[in-house]
C-alpha cells in the first residue's frame, strides 16, 4: 500500500524525535512483526504484533506492563519466521 506523506509532517516528526530517518509503513507490513518489549529502558522480551486498528495496537505477549516496543527485522507467520527489511 502506497501512501504519500506530506513533506513538512516528516520534518515534524524528525525534529520532535531528534531524528534522521522517519519510516513510514502501512497496518499490513507491520502485522505478524516481532518486537522488543521494554519498560523503563529494560528489556523484557518479545511480543508479536497481531493487529492494527485505528489508533490500537494488539501485541501478543506474556508481558503486560511495558512502555516502549521497538520494531524488529523478522515476523512469524504460521510458525515460520521470515526476514523481512525494515529500513
Amino acid at each position: 500500500e502506497h501512501v504519500n506523506v506530506n513533506a513538512n509532517v516528516i520534518k515534524a516528526i524528525k525534529d520532535l524525535y531528534e531524528v534522521e530517518d522517519v519510516y513510514v509503513l502501512s497496518c499490513q507490513e507491520l502485522k505478524d512483526l516481532v518486537v522488543g518489549l521494554y519498560a523503563r529502558n529494560k528489556y523484557l522480551g518479545m511480543g508479536l504484533i497481531r493487529e492494527i486498528q485505528d489508533s490500537e495496537v494488539t501485541i501478543m505477549s506474556k508481558h503486560k506492563n511495558f512502555d516502549r516496543i521497538e520494531i524488529g527485522e523478522f515476523r512469524l507467520v504460521q510458525g515460520k519466521e521470515y526476514i523481512v527489511r525494515v529500513p
